[in-house]
């Protein structure tokens, strides 16, 4: 069963059959399904966002199916295995991770408590659908590591392929022989399970705490990180480094204009010998531009 299956199976019965219903092509291109509370259901492509009707089929708005508030609370029960207590920390960061390492993005209404704005009534859900592609990451590969090895931060906008391609290329260093650690925050990399191949994998784990495990215990010569969003997150990687580690991260960026005029992934550009950017969502995966750094 594909991924977009996968996650259709765990909907409300109304909801799965019109998804599985849906014409292939567009189940294949399909990046995400967003499930709004009295809004249309929509599945998100490279050409953009495309509403669905009850039969499956493309719509406008206005025709599309509207999903109502009592599946968004049977969708809610069904993601956390009935089970609210053991998601609980993570509803409250508004996301959580499905077998498969599929993320569920979340929103709704919030409190505040201690100072932090928490998740308490989910409205909507955005269900990304995490891919394996064979060869996403052959030309990546070729590029950092001949002739040698070459840290590599690796950059697109959100639904550009980052993960798809650092997956691969997880694959592609772990049987190549190279010690390889993947700090798997989200468990989308690892999707779930062992399908890495032989490398190391450090599922749910903080990047601070992740890193700092793999450098103790597990003597990698590559450590690979997905989304480095924070500047403290960017030191970690720095002192990983100069602990003689090798590194491949990734992060949000459309070009390098774009990257330099943020404190995040200017840093990142200070610290790796490539910068590999990526089309976008038009084009997941493909390579737009490859920039040494060194």
């Amino acid at each position: 069963m594909r991924e977009f299956e996968k996650i259709a199976s765990i909907l409300p019965p109304r909801l799965k059959n019109i998804l599985l219903e849906a014409d292939e092509n567009l189940k294949q291109e399909a990046t995400e399904i967003r499930i709004l509370k009295n809004s249309p259901l929509a599945l998100t492509t490279p050409k953009g966002r495309v509403f669905i009707d009850k039969n499956g089929n493309p719509s406008a708005y206005k025709n599309a199916l509207i999903t109502d508030e009592k599946e968004i609370g049977e969708i809610a029960l069904r993601i956390m295995d009935y089970s609210y207590y053991a998601y609980e920390k993570d509803i409250e960061r508004g996301f959580l991770t499905l077998k498969g390492g599929h993320r569920v993005g979340l929103s709704g209404k919030g409190e505040i408590f201690g100072g932090k704005t928490l998740l308490k009534e989910i409205t909507s859900f955005n269900f990304r659908i995490a891919k394996e592609i064979d060869g996403a990451s052959d030309e990546v590969f070729l590029l950092i590591t001949e002739p040698k090895f070459y840290n590599a931060v690796i950059m697109s906008p959100p639904c550009g392929g980052k993960t798809t391609v650092l997956r691969d290329l997880a694959k592609k260093l772990s049987v190549s022989g190279k010690a390889l650690s993947v700090v798997d925050c989200l468990g989308e990399l690892s999707m779930g399970g062992n399908t890495l191949c032989s490398c190391d994998v450090l599922e749910g784990f903080l990047k601070r705490d992740g890193i700092i495990h793999a450098l103790r215990f597990l003597s990698p010569e590559i450590i690979l990180c997905d989304e480095i969003t924070t500047i403290e997150e960017a030191f970690d990687i720095e002192s990983g480094m100069n602990s003689g580690v090798g590194f491949v991260v990734t992060s949000h960026a459309s070009d390098l204009k774009d990257a330099e005029s943020r404190p995040v992934t200017r840093k990142l550009l200070e610290l790796f010998d490539i910068a590999v950017f990526l089309e976008g969502r038009n084009s997941p995966g493909k390579i737009k531009e490859v920039i040494p750094l060194v």
